[in-house]
């Protein structure tokens, strides 16, 4: 093996064109003096950001190259967990610093631990306003041109986040050679400890693939380089596994190797950003306690080799997305790319998500099982929605709670369900009762996207109307009026419904007066499908409710028509009658 520096290159000594040209698809390289980390991220400071759970599959451990079952595990990684488990991320955080000094109790050979591809769009939005991009990353990505084409309050528009995850590693945990999926490059920065790269060019994985690769995993692509020249490069390969990288004994290390590898070895430490092409294979172990953020997307470049491995091979599951991704970026990049300035910007600019980051970042009131009691008996009543840390679909419902606004202070107020102590699922005893008032609330909002929930004291005006769910009471004996929201997302339907709700009209601007009389009939046909589906034992969904109250109001429609149609298909014909 051939070790190589990991080429590094400070932020100002460098321009955009001149990364286009020597590193963009091509080689690996470390930025110096700029970061994608938000400011003052760390260990420390993530409670003050983060919360939530992650399924148990996201922690990972080093796999057993021993073990029959564990070997053939991408990157090394296998499950510390089951996808039903919950993990609590700051739990697992707080934990990492006293495992790794033998502070709390652990099996002392335990091995170290990994928390994997955590969405910050999920349970950390509020630091994506912080989230710098350097100007060499500025409209060199393809899904940085998925959402030109809308309006800033189109609907649409970033109605899927882009990705920028946490990865949270204990002390000298490794990952073995491996390549992203999807013919995604990776771009990184450590906001707290180091790691050490191990990097092989695409150029030097084709001259090895045999040796290093799965043999019939992947495909060499043929790429016009935009001089008249064309290169082969290797879409959607797969390392293969086990594959020792760190060891004495690897084929990257070992000297008596039969084969010279170049490999590229380098330290990513706070204040870089790492940049690793797509089809690059590489491979991490972590120095310290460490917490990274990352995301993987393809260039532009990288997505038109995916269309073209699409070509030769349709049958890959990716292929009907990316295919359409691509038209959709081909189409932005020809018609905004002059607009969009290579020059440092935010995270939410770069991807023209503005509005969606400013909506997702948003202060707002977080019910839980601590303060749910207090909150509710202050009067106002509450609208309530999942908490959008574990949603990313959420943008457009917080958007209606904008549109709405609050009413005021004694009205009606807007809340989102938080999840302390990664405790977000239902099924629990609170204090000898069979549900919360907590739970029951959470089992409401299980839907993805989640609906709306209503919930207010059950005295005074804000109980008339009634509501498809009932029966929720606290140990006091105080009654509570919650129903579900089973509406579509449009602010005139929720504004009527909340009128119902509270018996108050804190919405006056739903015209014309027809359109509130239908869209309240319309509720009330939903209310009445929800409760008899509940009357049957059967739990409803948003879209249960929607079509077959929609089924309902068709057949009703249809019936007379039926009738009619069938009483003159039953008539006697003119000879019949005169034969009678």
């Amino acid at each position: 093996m051939t070790i190589k520096p990991l080429p590094k290159v400070h932020v100002n000594e460098i321009t955009p064109k001149q990364f286009d040209d020597i590193f963009l698809d091509r080689l690996p390289v470390i930025i110096t003096g700029t970061t994608a980390c938000p400011a003052e991220l760390d260990l420390d400071t993530l409670e003050q950001h983060c919360g939530g759970w992650v399924p148990g599959n996201y922690v990972k451990v080093q796999a057993d190259p021993e073990d029959e079952e564990e070997k053939g595990e991408w990157a090394g990684l296998e499950d510390a967990g089951d996808p039903d488990e919950r993990v609590d991320l700051l739990e697992f955080a707080r934990r990492m610093g006293p495992r790794s000094r033998g502070e709390v109790d652990a099996d002392i050979d335990a091995p170290p631990r990994y928390m994997f591809d955590v969405s910050m769009t999920n349970l950390c939005p509020s630091l994506l306003r912080d989230v710098r991009v350097p100007s060499h990353f500025v409209g060199a990505f393809a899904s940085q041109y998925l959402w030109r084409r809308y309006e800033r309050d189109d609907p649409r528009k970033c109605s899927n986040m882009p990705f920028m995850n946490l990865y949270l590693a204990e002390k000298w945990f490794e990952t073995d050679l491996h390549i992203d999926s999807a013919h995604t490059s990776f771009v990184a920065s450590m906001c707290e400890g180091r790691k050490r790269w191990r990097v092989l060019s695409r150029d030097e994985f084709a001259d090895h693939r045999p040796i290093l690769a799965m043999a019939r995993k992947g495909a060499m692509i043929e790429v016009d380089d935009g001089d008249g020249n064309s290169h082969g490069t290797w879409v959607n390969a797969e390392i293969r596994r086990p594959f020792d990288t760190w060891s004495r004994d690897s084929a990257l290390t070992l000297e008596e190797s039969i084969v010279d590898f170049d490999v590229f070895e380098g330290t990513l430490q706070p204040g870089e950003i790492l940049y690793i092409p797509p089809g690059a294979p590489h491979a991490a172990v972590t120095l310290d306690d460490s917490i990274m953020v990352a995301s993987n997307d393809q260039s532009i470049q990288s997505l038109r080799e995916i269309g073209l491995y699409c070509d030769e091979d349709p049958s890959w599951f990716g292929c009907g997305h990316f295919r359409e991704k691509l038209s959709v970026v081909e189409a932005n990049y020809e018609d905004y790319r002059d607009n969009v300035a290579r020059e440092e910007t935010t995270f939410a600019e770069a991807f023209d998500c503005e509005r969606a980051v400013e909506s997702l970042s948003r202060t707002r009131l977080e019910l839980s099982r601590q303060n749910i009691e207090a909150e509710t008996g202050k009067g106002a009543p509450i609208i309530v929605m999942k908490y959008v840390r574990n949603c990313l679909h959420c943008v457009r419902l917080l958007d209606m709670l904008d549109i709405l606004g609050d009413s005021s202070a004694t009205k009606i107020r807007f809340a989102v369900l938080n999840c302390p102590g990664g405790d977000c699922h239902g099924g629990n005893t609170t204090k000898g009762k069979i549900k919360s008032d907590y739970d029951r609330i959470l089992e409401m909002t299980r839907d993805e996207p989640p609906e709306f929930v209503y919930v207010a004291a059950a005295t005074g005006p804000q109980s008339r109307g009634g509501s498809a769910v009932r029966g929720m009471f606290s140990d006091d004996g105080r009654g509570f009026d919650v129903s579900h929201y089973y509406g579509p997302l449009d602010a005139d339907f929720l504004k009527v419904w909340i009128n119902a709700r509270t018996g108050e009209r804190l919405y006056d601007d739903v015209s014309p007066r027809w359109m509130e009389r239908w869209i309240s009939c319309w509720h009330r046909i939903n209310g009445a499908t929800a409760a008899s589906l509940r009357g049957v034992g059967v739990p409803p969904t948003a879209d249960d409710v929607a079509w077959i109250s929609a089924f309902v109001v068709l057949f009703a429609l249809a019936t007379p028509f039926l009738l009619v149609c069938y009483a003159r298909a039953n008539e006697p014909s003119v000879g019949e009658k005169k034969k009678i």
